[in-house]
């Protein structure tokens, strides 16, 4: 699943003959959730007694020339500040094999009783978090940790340009997709000029709490190039997983149903919806809690439903009626 579908492994459980027939077979690259290299550390993080041979994997598969994708998902107090530089330190010696480590928050959702006590990121976290990535890179010459949008979202930074990313290898991790989407919207943007609409409309667009306000910048700038075009962007609270978790991805039916609902309820008016394709499963128009989104229109009394599986580019076409 790492090798052939990106998913993240922690190789806990790989045995001394799986780890050799992953060389044998060349399985590369893969994307490990390193977390630390520091052992004890890493045992405490996973609770698992194995987890702290991670350097002696990483070296027997670099040296068998498998390529690496990492990511350290940082619980603040553990293992980010100088736990996270030694990190990165450990990694980079291995660099270009090990290509990048992916720096992520923890997702904490609302279902935490009894669990380990994990604070949520703040502004200020996140602006002294970025501090040190740019400190780090700038020590290896290389943007080789590479942040999560969520990240500058909370810090009120603005986003890395696009190049910042390679190719975007880590994207599905969060991390340059609002760098990515807003450069091929502006590409589109550029490509397509001043436009009157056939047809006047009100579009509302569906959105993640902590994507809503790059959605109401990009969709202006849309509204002043399309005449006729009026767009209102609608934040969806998450009830599903618990407020804490803002990405547009883990949005679920039954609570974009409730917020389309309740806009209407208020007043509010739309030809059609423009929803991103990344609420739904791979390969099937269902949302997290179960709901289709042919549940989902029957329940609006609504069919305009239009998916967005293109980003920045299908943002605009969409918008623009060009698809």
């Amino acid at each position: 699943m790492s090798f052939s579908c990106g998913n993240f492994v922690t190789l806990t459980n790989l045995t001394d003959e799986g780890l050799e027939r992953i060389i044998r077979l060349q399985l590369s690259p893969l994307y490990v959730s390193v977390h630390t290299m520091n052992p004890r550390l890493r045992e405490k993080l996973l609770r698992n007694r194995h987890a702290g041979k991670i350097a002696e994997q990483i070296d027997r598969l670099v040296k068998g020339g498998i390529e690496l994708h990492c990511q350290a998902v940082l619980v603040p107090g553990e293992n980010d500040g100088e736990e996270l530089a030694l990190t990165a330190r450990e990694l980079f010696k291995y660099y270009p094999a090990v290509k990048d480590i992916a720096c992520v928050p923890t997702g904490i959702t609302k279902y935490r009783e009894g669990l380990y006590p994990i604070a949520d990121v703040d502004g200020e976290y996140s602006k002294k978090l970025l501090a040190l990535v740019d400190s780090l890179n700038k020590e290896f010459g290389v943007d080789f940790l590479l942040p999560a949008d969520e990240y500058f979202v909370k810090a009120g930074l603005p986003f890395k340009d696009a190049e910042f990313y390679g190719d975007f290898e880590q994207i599905e991790n969060g991390i340059g997709m609002t760098s990515k989407f807003l450069s091929e919207a502006e590409l589109a943007l550029s490509e397509l000029g001043n436009i009157a609409l056939k047809k006047p409309k009100k579009s509302l667009v569906i959105s993640g709490v902590s994507a809503a306000k790059i959605n109401e910048t990009l969709a202006k700038k849309c509204e002043e190039q399309m005449t006729g075009l009026q767009v209102k962007v609608l934040p969806v609270v998450n009830a599903f997983f618990g407020s804490t978790v803002t990405c547009t991805g883990l949005l679920t039916g039954r609570d974009i149903l409730s917020a389309v609902q309740a806009y209407q309820n208020e007043g509010g008016e739309f030809d059609e919806i423009v929803l991103p394709a990344n609420v739904f499963k791979e390969f099937e128009e269902v949302f997290l809690c179960g709901m289709t989104l042919k549940e989902l229109k029957e329940k609006l009394h609504f069919d305009n439903i239009r998916v967005n599986a293109d980003g920045g580019y299908g943002f605009v076409d969409i918008l623009g009626e060009r698809r």
